[in-house]
């Protein structure tokens, strides 16, 4: 039996050629085996209606090119998507807002902790002026006042301990998210497999 590009000839519809090349190197199941052109109901995208080939994804497995949606298995309808869908949308917004909120919160925490270190300063400076307060420097060694942090010392630790806490904060809730979202992708592929299993039986 001929073969072409390893496949034999029976896999070809016959007298069919492709609509882009015309080539009749073509597959019962619309592709092109010259030009990689597809146009059959297996390459239908449930999402965008267009005939792609799918491509491989690292978070749903495989997606369409041309929507970037799930494409998973042609067999699985649009509706079988839907919380795969849902999922990777909320790990995207997650990706997206928390590159503008670590940031926005970060900085006023910082702001507000280098304020409250130019407060104590001021306090304890205004507080050993009286006499109390000086005899409690005599006493006790060197005045409060000079024994604290700079206000711009603890303002760049403190963008540095809420920028970690918020980097760390951001992280684990996005590897949560996507692994539900993996999770997600890989029960709808092994679901498809064993359908394909108990119909093969």
């Amino acid at each position: 039996m001929a073969s072409v590009n390893g496949r034999t000839a029976s896999t070809y519809r016959g007298g069919a050629a492709c609509p882009s090349c015309k080539s009749t190197a073509t597959a019962s199941r619309g592709e092109c085996l010259d030009c990689g052109a597809v146009w059959g109901d297996e390459f239908v995208c449930p999402f965008c209606e267009k005939h792609t080939r799918p491509v491989a994804d690292a978070l749903v497995k495989a997606a369409c090119p041309s929507c970037h949606e799930p494409r998973i298995d042609p067999r699985l309808p649009k509706t079988a998507y839907d919380t795969l869908v849902g999922k990777r949308r909320t790990y995207r917004r997650w990706h997206a807002r928390a590159l503008v909120y670590v940031p926005l919160a970060c900085a006023p925490l910082a702001i507000f902790a280098a304020g409250f270190a130019f407060y104590l300063r001021a306090s304890a400076k205004l507080a050993h002026r009286n006499e109390l307060a000086e005899r409690m420097v005599d006493l006790h060694g060197p005045r409060l006042g000079d024994s604290l942090p700079e206000p711009e010392v603890v303002f760049v630790l403190s963008l540095l301990v809420f920028g970690t806490l918020g980097l760390l904060t951001y992280l684990t809730v996005a590897l949560t998210l996507r692994a539900s979202v993996s999770r997600e992708a890989s029960r709808l592929a092994s679901t498809v497999e064993g359908r394909a299993g108990i119909g093969s039986a």
